[in-house]
Order: structure tokens, then sequence, then C-alpha cells
């Protein structure tokens, strides 16, 4: 499964990772990459190389491309979005970054090898809502609020698609594509709130399992082997899951979220289904192979949930006492004392922590570069030399 869930709000720090072997929050992590988010996080994807984390933001600068690496954010030379991003989305093979906004230009593309952008010929009207790339990267869905609410572009020439079983029928928030490209989800403020199509000929598929029961959709996304899509939206049941395979609608036994849908995340075998929204606890967790909810992470976040995203080859890399005591004072006796962990190469601090009365510490950290553990002799006394542990990547 997903080895971290990221989970996107609207106070600071406006996003959290957590670890899923344990559901602890990496606060260690976000020390490291955190420094750029300064607003309400709206959207996130991760490129497939594991290497970049984009988040789409209500305040300026509206895109943070952060590099895993290093947790330095990557200057996007031609310019960022000029509104609220409200969604974000690289294509499969990583050369691409689509970021939907909310004032003109609605549509910006950006190619990643040089953070220029490419120019679309007919880019949307209307406030660019959500963003999709086709799963064999031909295709770009752009979801936006006015008519005709959905675009779908071919990424060669930005031609549009026509859309011959016709547009949504009202403001599209977000769209998403099946695991093997033949469909494509789009949910949307307007009945029936949610518009599948067949992607053969672009014909709507009739939901024989009925429509969601509740309005003005926010989520949507297929599961990664594509036989559910799970649909969040704004009044009760606030979630809707689909077996694609009839289209009949999943009873979850666990119960439903507590409010307003807006974000859904799978973990990457499917076992897992993340939903984030507006009122505590802001994000529930669901066990798919019988519907129940996990027990909520140690730690919630302190705001509403605007995203939610599981990471496949992202592990965190924990520093800790892992045998006896590893911070002692002069007298071999376990000792209370500030451990500082820096990056070797470039000297930047990644973390800072206390060791307890035991002379435990423990750091987690997503990048896995050479590293230096500061023990700083910060007790009264006589003078000793702070101590210096080299840790090389493992």
């Amino acid at each position: 499964m997903g080895r971290l869930l990221i989970v996107g709000h609207d106070v600071t720090p406006f996003w959290r990772i957590y670890d899923t072997a344990d559901w602890t929050l990496t606060d260690d992590a976000l020390t490291f990459h955190n420094a750029t988010i300064t607003s309400q996080v709206q959207a996130a994807s991760i490129n497939p190389a594991g290497t970049l984390l984009a988040f789409g933001t209500s305040l300026t600068p509206f895109l943070n491309v952060i590099s895993i690496a290093d947790g330095a954010d990557v200057t996007v030379t031609s310019g960022k979005p000029n509104g609220n991003a409200n969604g974000t989305a690289f294509s499969p093979d990583g050369t691409k970054l689509a970021v939907a906004g909310a004032f003109t230009g609605y549509l910006f593309v950006y190619n990643t090898a040089d953070w220029t952008k490419q120019t679309i010929a007919s880019p949307p009207a209307s406030n660019g809502l959500g963003v999709a790339f086709s799963p064999d990267g031909t295709k770009l869905a752009v979801s936006y609020a006015s008519a005709p609410y959905l675009t779908v572009y071919n990424v060669a020439d930005w031609s549009a698609v026509t859309l011959t079983g016709g547009n949504p029928p009202g403001a599209a928030y977000q769209s998403h594509w099946s695991p093997d490209g033949t469909k494509l989800a789009v949910m949307g403020a307007t009945s029936p709130y949610l518009t599948v199509y067949d992607t053969s000929d672009w014909s709507k598929i009739t939901l024989t399992g009925g429509n969601p029961a509740g309005s003005g959709q926010y989520a949507c996304r297929f599961s990664p082997d594509g036989t559910k899509l799970a649909v969040g939206h704004s009044t009760t049941p606030f979630l809707t899951v689909y077996n694609v395979a009839d289209w009949s609608k999943i009873t979850l036994t666990g119960g439903l979220p507590p409010t307003t849908v807006y974000s859904l995340g799978w973990s990457y075998d499917g076992a897992l289904l993340a939903v984030a929204s507006s009122l505590s606890p802001y994000v529930t967790i669901y066990n798919v192979a019988d519907w129940s909810k996990l027990a909520n992470p140690a730690t919630l976040p302190a705001g509403a949930g605007r995203c939610a995203l599981f990471t496949d080859g992202w592990q965190t890399k924990a520093i800790a006492t892992s045998v006896g005591h590893t911070v002692l004072d002069d007298t071999a006796s376990p000792a209370v004392r500030t451990v500082r962990v820096v990056d070797r190469a470039t000297g930047r601090l990644l973390a800072t922590k206390t060791s307890d009365a035991s002379g435990d510490y423990a750091v987690k950290l997503l990048t896995a570069a050479e590293k230096q553990v500061l023990f700083l002799d910060d007790a009264a006394g006589t003078l000793y030399n702070d101590l210096i542990h080299r840790v090389l990547p493992a």
C-alpha cells in the first residue's frame, strides 16, 4: 500500500504527512519541506519518479513545486499561476505539469525540464477546477466552472476532443480516468452530478445503480485496478462508491464520512481509501476489504481536509535510538540533550529534537541524503565538545 499519506488543509502548517505503518505524524519531514507553503492547500500531485511534489494553493505564489531530495522550492522560470491553483497533475512520463487556475489563463501546462509554459491555443474561458492526464499521456481533461464545463485536449497539438455524448450539465469540479483509459469520470454541481464517458466514442455511460444521492460533487477517483469509482459530495451521504462492472453502489458498512468531502485518495494497492472532509476528524480512512473505518491517526489535521494523496515509493527515513541509550552524559548516564540533524553536503538543518530522560530520540525524514547528527552539550557545568555522528544513506 502507499507508504505515506499526504493531507492538505486550510490552516497552518497546511499539510500533514502520515506514516501508514503506524499512522504517526512525520513532523520532521514537514519541518524540512514546509517553508514555502503559506496558504490553504487545494491540490497535490507527485511526479512518476517520486522526486517532485506539486501543491496548488489559495494564495500567492499559488503553486509550489518541492524537491523531495533537498526540500527546496523549484524555480518556475516562466511564472506561476496568477490565481488559486485548484488542480495539479503530472503527465505519466513526468515531462509536464498541468495546473488548473482561478484567474485569466485558467490552464497552465509546464515543461518540467526547464519550467517553460506550453502554448494552449484555446484555453478554458473560466475558473479551472481540475486537471487529469489520461494514463497514456495523450490527452488532458480540464474541468471548469462555466459552459462547456469540460474540455479534453489532445496533448500533441492541444486540439479539443469532440464529446459526442454531450458536455456535463454544470460546473465540473474534478475528473479522473480509469487506469486502462477506457472511461473518464467527471463530477460536478448539477444533477446528475456524475458523468462517466466511454472514451472509445465519448458517449455517456448509464449508471444503472443510480446517480449519487448527494449534491455538489467535489471529488471522484477510480481505484488502482479500475473496479471501483469513489465519488465525494457536499450533502449526505457525502461518499458514494460504485462497482464499475455493473455500476451498483457499495454499502459502506463502517458508516459515512461526517460532512462535505473535498478529496479522495486510494492507496496504490487499492486496500485503503482516504477521505478528506470539511469537519472533524477531517480525514477518514476506509479498509476496502470490509469498508470499515480505521482508527483515526493519533494527530489529526487541525482544519478542513482539502486534499488526500497516498504516496507509493516514498518512505520515512528514520534516525533513532536502536540499542541502549545513544545520548549519554560524561558519567555515561542517559541525558536530555539537543539533537540536530543536518544535510552533510549542504549543512542545511533538517530537524531538531530533544532526547528524553532515557536518552532516546527519533527523527523521521523523507530524504535519504547523507546526514550528520549533532549531539549538543547544552548542560550547565563542565564544558565538553559537541559530538557528531555520520549517518550514511540506507
